[in-house]
């Protein structure tokens, strides 16, 4: 079967089907007011680009984005209206610059870290730009003091209850909320990175999900690589140095030579840290397909490694620069169309 055409059979005209695209866009929409899973919204507008072509798919996203808009302000949640638009921005852009990437048959780990890039780029400007407009208030940090103070006043409203009683749960309330100003302060210490690992994390997240799904869009799109190459990629030798650098501006803190090299060094090991980590994780899907861990047990384990392992995937991922562990793990086992992720 050739599926560099595109197939005209049932399948086809469903996948084809107008319905189909709206939902793929309200889902999308869904997914980025549901906190951490804003990281999945590029998800389904990737694949309704693949399947309708990006300029149909984005034009679609403003309207549905426009009439969410409206109903969260008529509602009065202004804030939340303005974090969807911002969100569903990024998110079109996420997906505008895989899809685009993929219809050209580029390789995954190009379309990983070329979108990656241009999405940490965007960001940066973005924040340039904000910089420049609140200048006269204090810049970025005003924005964020502001948000974080939203934040507080929510968070004061929704436990007033707690917060009357004298008990160890209030006191430890009372202290969060009492440390807005360190909290806006370590936010901008580490701006860089948790921008720099947000993009290309969203980005693999969403790549990786996409490729999963290949059953939904294969119909409408030849794309001649999979997951395979994706989950082996391998970060440069070269970026150990850095990474070398990074922890020793880190350490250096702890001998009273500045916060500075401490606040430089930890932002150099998180932005390395999250190629790494994807190496890692590459690592231990392998093994856990090595000994034939499958099914629904082997998406949970990855679940639970990523949300509270992710620092040992990292430190795999590092020390597989000198061991190599795939030389270990010689048996294949490629079916895996039972697994979740």
């Amino acid at each position: 079967m050739n599926f560099g055409e595109k197939i005209k059979n049932p399948k086809n005209i469903i996948s084809q089907s107008f319905g189909l695209l709206i939902f793929l866009q309200i889902f999308s929409v869904i997914l980025c007011l549901i906190g951490p899973m804003a990281l999945f919204a590029p998800v389904p507008m990737t694949i309704s680009q693949l399947i309708f072509g990006p300029w149909l798919s984005t034009l679609l996203t403003i309207v549905v984005t426009g009439i969410g808009q409206a109903i969260i302000m008529k509602a009065g949640a202004g804030s939340t209206g303005i974090y969807l638009l911002s969100s569903m921005f990024l998110v079109t852009i996420c997906a505008l610059t895989v899809s685009v990437q993929m219809k050209k048959n580029s390789r995954p780990i190009h379309i990983f870290m070329k979108s990656g890039a241009i999405i940490f780029t965007f960001l940066t400007l973005t924040l340039g730009g904000l910089n420049e407009v609140y200048k006269a208030q204090g810049g970025v940090s005003f924005v964020l003091n502001q948000s974080v103070s939203q934040v507080m006043n929510t968070v004061r409203e929704n436990n007033k209850d707690i917060l009357e009683k004298n008990t160890e749960e209030a006191r430890v309330l009372q202290s969060f909320l009492k440390s807005q100003d360190d909290l806006v302060v370590e936010v901008m210490n580490h701006l860089p990175s948790i921008l720099f690992v947000m993009s290309f994390m969203m980005t693999w997240i969403s790549f990786y999900s996409v490729l999963r799904l290949t059953k939904i869009w294969r119909y409408n799109l030849y794309y001649p690589y999979g997951t395979r190459e994706l989950l082996g990629f391998k970060t440069p030798e070269y970026f150990v140095y850095p990474l070398i650098i990074g922890l020793g501006l880190f350490l250096a803190e702890s001998f009273g030579v500045g916060k500075i090299f401490g606040v430089v060094g930890l932002n150099m090991l998180y932005m390395l840290g999250v190629f790494y980590l994807i190496q890692g994780f590459g690592i231990f899907y392998d093994f856990l397909t090595f000994v034939k861990i499958g099914g629904i047990f082997k998406s949970l384990t990855i679940f639970f490694t990523l949300t509270t392992g992710y620092k040992f995937l990292a430190l795999l991922g590092i020390f597989d620069l000198w061991f190599n562990f795939r030389k270990f793990l010689i048996k294949k086992n490629t079916d895996d169309e039972g697994d979740i992720l």
